[in-house]
């Protein structure tokens, strides 16, 4: 199985995948390719911990 790592790209950067799909903005899993590798070398992705979303506290009527 290849290696895979969480990709963000750069304020700014318009990442096109080989497939077609583009990188968004809060970042996707990827798998470590060639081509994925050469985004990180020039700058345009960077390599980030995934960040769980947080779950917000609901209140019921009682508490408001």
């Amino acid at each position: 199985m290849a290696e895979r790592a969480y990709c963000v790209p750069v304020d700014g950067a318009h990442i096109v995948l080989p497939n077609g799909s583009v990188v968004p903005a809060e970042g996707m899993d990827l798998e470590l390719t060639t081509y994925v590798l050469r985004r990180i070398a020039d700058g345009g992705l960077i390599i980030q911990p995934k960040v769980k979303a947080s779950k917000k506290s609901v209140l019921t009527e009682s508490e408001v």
